[in-house]
C-alpha cells in the first residue's frame, strides 16, 4: 500500500511538472530531483543546484510533516523532516507567481547499538562489515 502511495505522488509529482513546463511564459523549465532526506535529522540544499532560474525570490508552502526554511540571501533551502514521518511527499513553493513542486523521499532514521563484553580484556578488537553513513 506504502508503494502505491508513492507512485502515485511521483506520477503527480511528474504530471504537476509538465503542467508547469506547458504554460507560456514559465520561469524555469528544469526537471528537479527528488530530495532524500533523513527523519528528525536537518539537511541544507542549495536551491541553485536543484534548478536554474535568473533570480530565486522562492515562497514556500507550509508542510504538515517537514519544516521549510528559506535563506533567499544565500539560496539556502533548510529541511527538517519530523521524526516520526517516512515516505514520499511533494513541497510546494511558488516563483514569479507560477506553483512548481520539489519531490521528497524521507526514511526512516536507523539507529544501531553495539555492545561487546569480553570474558577476559582483549589485546585488540576488531569490527568488519559495511557500514553505509556510519556515525
Amino acid at each position: 500500500m506504502q508503494n502505491l502511495r508513492n507512485l502515485l505522488i511521483l506520477l503527480a509529482f511528474f504530471a504537476l511538472h509538465l503542467a508547469a513546463a506547458a504554460q507560456p511564459g514559465k520561469t524555469f523549465s528544469d526537471l528537479i530531483c527528488p530530495l532524500k532526506l533523513t527523519a528528525g535529522q536537518s539537511d541544507t540544499v542549495l536551491v541553485s543546484d536543484l534548478f536554474y532560474a535568473e533570480s530565486y525570490p522562492l515562497n514556500f508552502a507550509v508542510h504538515p510533516r517537514i519544516q521549510v526554511k528559506y535563506e533567499q540571501s544565500t539560496r539556502k533551502l533548510i529541511l527538517t523532516p519530523a521524526a516520526d514521518f517516512e515516505g514520499m511527499t511533494l513541497l510546494r513553493f511558488s516563483l514569479d507567481d507560477a506553483k512548481y513542486y520539489i519531490a521528497v523521499q524521507v526514511d526512516a532514521q536507523i539507529t544501531h547499538t553495539f555492545r561487546y563484553q569480553p570474558v577476559q580484556k582483549p589485546q585488540k578488537i576488531s569490527v568488519f562489515g559495511q557500514f553505509n553513513a556510519w556515525n
